[in-house]
């Protein structure tokens, strides 16, 4: 190719990368390919020294500035005046933080793209840096980095006293090792504030896929509407997320017809409407509603080993109707060939968190077929990166 070809074929590839963004797709399934292709071809385009410059300096160094100006209250300060595009010395004065910290704060994060710089030593606010903005989502740090981080950071260790065995204890994990013998829920527990975090946690991460009710037929739910028992009840459902998401579509259900059930801490702090009623309760009790139509469960048995998993799951049986009741697992489901990102790196962090991990459609079968039932149906969405596991019993 002569050069002049070839340059002027780079000169639009640049311009073409510079006006893309995440409203430049025509569905959430072909961003979602984007994502991908740009991170692989990233890699393609960098030299190994290269990629461990930005694990282990960048990317822990960004972390760091980013970490440091939330507890500073420096995002949400710069979202209350307005978030517009200031001066690094107007920035220092409106966080209270020193200008040549804050300067030089900027600079890294500009670097990687996470402000703008407007001209010299002016910057503006990204997509990403104005979420910072709100507290809920900057909260999401302080259980990222003091439970996440720390205790990833622990495996290696863990694993070589454990003669390089995959995790599969739930009462001896990588955590338990880490906090000096604290399980990572009873850590959230005694921990209000990461306790909290851990909460926004959850709920960002409803956000990264399509709602759950875009992969399973509300239809099917419809059909199953009845003034005499639930028709569904969110088992591990933390504040209540997925139930919100099904409310705002049947709004005019009867009180009671969906229940909300954690543990009593956290149902605590969930702030439920009509129909929605919440209830204390732990899965690895039985379950006292009986007949509902439904036993939905998002992200829990992707927390236990599988022994665990079947425990929950058997402690749901005698509470269905032959006739009428399903459980609907809303979890990843990983397949056998390109994997991708997301679930393979929840992968590693229910491995070092919990000793569990996430499953193949096997493993899930597996699973379900010990817990006396049998999977019906596995519904997925190209705008999903989790599936919807419907389970019957025999």
């Amino acid at each position: 190719m002569p050069p002049s070809r070839c340059s002027t074929e780079l000169d639009q590839f640049w311009e073409s990368l510079n006006t893309v963004d995440d409203v430049s797709f025509t569905d959430e399934s072909q961003r979602l390919r984007a994502v991908d292709a740009l991170g692989a071809a990233l890699r393609r385009v960098q030299r190994p020294a290269e990629v461990v410059w930005e694990q282990l300096w960048a990317d822990p160094a960004v972390l760091s500035a980013i970490v440091t100006l939330i507890e500073a209250e420096f995002w949400t300060k710069w979202g209350a005046a307005g978030g517009e595009s200031a001066t690094s010395d107007e920035l220092a004065r409106m966080g209270a933080i020193d200008v040549a910290l804050l300067s030089e704060s900027c600079v890294r994060l500009r670097c990687s793209n996470l402000i703008r710089e407007t001209k010299v030593d002016t910057y503006a606010l990204t997509a990403y840096s104005a979420a910072l903005t709100d507290l809920k989502f900057a909260n999401i740090y302080a259980c990222g980095v003091d439970a996440f981080w720390s205790s990833l950071m622990n495996f290696p260790r863990f694993a070589s006293k454990t003669g390089y065995r995959n995790p599969s204890d739930a009462d001896h994990t990588n955590f338990h090792d880490w906090s000096g013998g604290e399980s990572f829920f009873g850590y959230l527990a005694a921990s209000p504030r990461v306790g909290a975090s851990f909460n926004d946690a959850m709920t960002m991460y409803t956000t990264l896929s399509a709602p759950w009710t875009e992969v399973y037929p509300l239809d099917s739910i419809a059909g199953q509407t009845r003034t005499d028992m639930p028709v569904l009840v969110d088992v591990g459902g933390g504040v209540g997320h997925d139930l919100e998401i099904l409310r705002s579509h049947f709004p005019d259900l009867p009180q009671g017809s969906l229940v909300l059930q954690d543990l009593a801490p956290v149902i605590a702090r969930a702030q439920v409407a009509s129909p929605v009623e919440a209830l204390a309760h732990d899965f690895f009790t039985p379950q006292p509603i009986k007949g509902a139509s439904f036993y939905f469960l998002h992200s829990v048995l992707h927390d236990w080993p599988d022994p665990e998993a079947v425990k929950i799951l058997q402690n749901l049986v005698p509470a269905m109707d032959k006739s009428h009741s399903r459980i609907l697992l809303h979890e990843a489901v990983i397949p056998p060939l390109k994997a991708n990102s997301r679930n393979t790196v929840s992968d590693m962090f229910m491995m070092c968190l919990v000793s569990a991990h996430e499953r193949t459609e096997q493993m899930w079968s597996d699973v379900v077929e010990s817990a006396g039932l049998r999977i019906r149906k596995i519904y997925t969405s190209r705008r999903s990166t989790e599936a919807i596991i419907e389970i019957e019993l025999h």
